[in-house]
């Protein structure tokens, strides 16, 4: 992730923004590839029965459990890739530069560093379990409709090979757009404890898939302490949940760090006790810490 730079950082925003891009495509591609490998097994199935024990034996399997390690653990290397060069180049700006040069060299024996690193491991690992057994409940589903239909088993089972693909591929659709989101999140906040960066703005991805709460959110300076729950402050529904750019399914907003907080530009809207409000000068704002 890159620093703020002035209102919205928008020079970081679009590096934020394309660094998200090249790793959610790159996870979806290797999850696709993982699909394609499990398809090819079921293709020399015979009956619906030994197409879903394919898929349960598949998700139980030690090549399996190891190619899910592998893939969880490229996209981290991937996310923490991205987000130290752009980190380096905006500390080349920053007041702060040489600190943050130091911690960059340093934290990969940062206890929150570790510590993240380790959480986003074992959930990408956990989610991506999760596809094989997902899979195995729909095509007992789908052989189910098709026996109703009288068909012989052979048929079903051919069926079921040409349409595992599409039953699946809203999942593995999810789990690229929002675990990289997420890592890219968690792997920000853990730097930014590092530095003592308190501070970030929300910024999303500006398109029409946005959430409305989430556009609302867009420029508003947040707490790493505070996590927000946007739909509980523009959409009267407060679900309970809490979080930060990027921590909710499908959330492709990013949080860029206020590295020096002279760099606001005011007055500006800061969320803080459950509400967001204008701030209209830096005294104000350092009250609000």
């Amino acid at each position: 992730m890159a620093f703020l730079n002035g209102y919205g950082g928008e020079r970081a925003f679009r590096q934020a923004e394309a660094q998200r891009r090249i790793l959610e495509r790159k996870y979806h591609s290797g999850l696709q590839q993982m699909l394609r490998h499990l398809i090819g097994i079921l293709k020399t199935r015979k009956t619906p029965e030994t197409v879903i024990s394919a898929v349960e034996d598949y998700g139980r399997s030690k090549g399996f459990q190891s190619l899910v390690q592998s893939m969880a653990q490229r996209m981290v290397t991937g996310a923490l890739a991205g987000q130290k060069r752009t980190w380096r180049e905006a500390a080349a700006e920053s007041m702060r530069g040489r600190e943050i040069y130091q911690a960059l060299k340093e934290e990969t024996g940062s206890p929150a560093m570790a510590r993240t690193i380790a959480q986003i491991l074992d959930e990408n690992a956990a989610l991506i379990s999760t596809v094989p057994q997902e899979l195995a409940r729909r095509l007992t589903k789908l052989a189910w409709e098709q026996r109703t239909k009288g068909l012989r088993p052979e048929e079903t089972a051919k069926i079921m090979a040409k349409m595992a693909p599409d039953l699946t591929a809203g999942q593995i659709r999810r789990i690229a757009r929002t675990e990289t989101a997420k890592a890219g999140a968690l792997l920000t906040e853990a730097r930014c404890e590092d530095l003592g960066i308190r501070w970030y703005v929300w910024r999303t991805a500006q398109d029409q898939r946005v959430r409305d709460a989430h556009r609302k959110m867009d420029g508003v300076y947040c707490r790493w302490s505070d996590a927000p729950s946007p739909e509980a402050i523009f959409g009267g529904h407060d679900s309970g949940t809490h979080y930060h750019p990027g921590g909710i399914y499908n959330c492709r907003c990013v949080a860029l760090p206020v590295v020096d907080e002279r760099d606001l530009h005011f007055p500006c809207r800061v969320y803080a006790n459950g509400s967001v409000r204008s701030v209209k000068n830096l005294a104000e704002f350092r009250r609000i810490t």
